[in-house]
């Protein structure tokens, strides 16, 4: 929807009642989050009732979750909620493949991973606590931040933007005792009981390289799948490697031409700069600039000097 769209009024009524949202991040550990901008609720006609609501434009639409549609196919087959036979054999084996694969891992590696990234998928922590025992095993707090809007806007409503500056304050905590005596103004019992999985207060013996979300490998595997999937052959595989590791190395060297032909930035107002910029490739104008820093105030005493001889 354009700017122009969205700050249209009513063309029948004139009505000014409206609400502005807006997309943005109130911390850089939480997620994008939709923020109230504007919010003006009278309205100069009459509200439709609840029954005259579905007959709008907005909701005549089919939008049903899974789990409505499992729903649905129990009332076809009129069993009661929960009653379809798959669901927790599904779920158990899908346990038993992750264990799979993990063990798969660690013995083709030799050892288990020093530290393990994952979300909080709860068969996913058990095959990881019963594979790979002395890996350190964190949550990526990107999905934790997700999902604080759903618990809390409701309930804080104001106070919302408050305490996420305190889990953000606790957040970057780096003592355990610290920690703990700072977590009792949020009163969240349930990831308390996890803190270990989350807190970096309790990370400060293993090397995480930096990272603390998901995202890193999840964009690695986004990138893989654009070339190869579960289905091909293992000759196709190599091919599509190797087709992966070329549109790479053609990335860094498109990366390193752009950064070689951008223009070079002038740190002063000197005019000797911007001639020497003109006249110079990037490289040299690079190792020129470095030097002009460097003896700035040497070099601004050789042009007044010059200036005054040529008035001379």
């Amino acid at each position: 929807m354009s700017k122009t769209q969205r700050n249209k009024g009513s063309l029948k009524r004139g009505c000014c009642a409206r609400m502005r949202i807006n997309f943005k991040k109130c911390f850089d550990i939480f997620p994008k989050e939709w923020h109230v901008t504007v919010f003006v609720k009278e309205h100069n006609h009459a509200m439709l009732s609840q029954e005259e609501m579905c007959f709008l434009p907005a909701n005549r639409k089919v939008t049903l979750s899974i789990g409505q549609i499992i729903r649905v196919m129990e009332l076809e087959k009129n069993l009661k909620q929960g009653e379809l036979p798959y669901f927790e054999r599904d779920i158990l084996n899908i346990y038993e493949k992750v264990k799979r694969m993990l063990g798969t891992f660690v013995t083709i590696m030799k050892k288990s991973p020093n530290t393990i990234i994952t979300d909080q998928d709860p068969w996913m922590s058990e095959a990881i606590s019963s594979e790979m025992s002395t890996t350190k095993h964190s949550f990526c707090i990107w999905h934790i931040t997700l999902k604080v809007s759903c618990w809390f806007v409701a309930l804080l409503r104001n106070d919302y933007q408050k305490w996420c500056a305190n889990f953000y304050g606790l957040y970057k905590m780096t003592i355990p005792e610290e920690f703990e005596f700072n977590w009792l103004l949020m009163h969240v019992l349930g990831l308390y009981k996890v803190r270990h999985f989350w807190a970096p207060a309790y990370f400060r013996d293993y090397f995480f390289g930096g990272m603390i979300t998901t995202g890193r490998s999840e964009s690695i595997n986004a990138f893989i799948k654009r070339f190869i999937s579960s289905h091909i052959c293992l000759t196709d595989f190599v091919k599509q490697l190797h087709m992966a590791v070329e549109e790479i190395s053609q990335g860094r060297s498109h990366n390193k031409v752009i950064a070689t032909l951008k223009p070079v930035s002038l740190n002063t107002k000197s005019p000797l700069e911007k001639q020497a910029s003109e006249l110079n490739t990037v490289k040299i104008m690079n190792s020129w600039v470095n030097y002009f820093e460097g003896n700035t105030t040497k070099q601004h005493s050789l042009l007044g000097w010059t200036y005054n001889a040529m008035q001379l």
